[in-house]
């Protein structure tokens, strides 16, 4: 793969982005879907994730989701990046004494075993049509369209992180629970070259090659 092709056909590397961008956005909106009810009872996944940071950690996160709850575009994140493996991070601060947690939702009860399909299918998808629409102009290189795609969706799962970050103070106490920025950047994007390169070799195999 030669990446100065990346620099020199930079429509195709746009058009790639804009691909992965709407790939990310894309599964997000599949994740809502399915978990929809979990994010309309939040108490319930407030309560999971809670049982799961210990007794400090889980009560100071009780304490205060009790006072404010997360919304419903931070609890879809959390299970949008926990189908990509990655853990949600708890930092918390109560009279000074801080406490720092990671958290797996896929051990959480409300966790739908389904989730884990949507990276992969909306990113194959994304790798197919992509290669559909320039295999007319010009040769399809599968990893290079792999590398396109994760451009977007990488940037952009970094980018919506602190969107989806729940971080509240209470003066005495104060917590922070989200996904690690650099776990999302590794994840997601090693996620949109993975699966974006093999939905532009399926195209080359079952439609370029007929």
């Amino acid at each position: 793969m030669e990446f100065g092709a990346l620099w020199r056909e930079w429509r195709a590397t746009a058009a790639g982005a804009l691909a992965g961008v709407l790939a990310f956005w894309v599964g997000f909106v599949a994740t809502l879907a399915v978990q929809y009810d979990e994010v309309r009872e939040s108490a319930g996944v407030v309560e999971d994730v809670a049982a799961r940071l210990g007794a400090d950690g889980g009560e100071l996160f009780r304490s205060v989701a009790e006072w404010l709850q997360p919304d419903p575009v931070q609890l879809v994140g959390w299970f949008f990046y926990g189908s990509h493996y990655v853990p949600l991070e708890f930092r918390g601060s109560l009279l000074g004494n801080t406490v720092h947690r990671t958290v797996d939702v896929q051990e959480t009860a409300v966790w739908d075993s389904l989730l884990v399909l949507v990276p992969p299918g909306v990113l194959l998808l994304a790798g197919f049509l992509l290669a559909a629409r320039t295999a007319d102009e010009r040769p399809v290189s599968s990893p290079l369209t792999g590398v396109r795609i994760a451009l977007g969706y990488g940037g952009t799962a970094v980018a919506v992180v602190s969107a989806v970050s729940y971080s509240r103070s209470l003066g005495f106490a104060s917590m922070t629970v989200g996904p690690d920025p650099t776990t999302v950047a590794l994840y997601c994007t090693g996620y949109a070259v993975a699966f974006g390169t093999v939905g532009a070799a399926l195209h080359g195999a079952y439609v370029q090659g007929d």
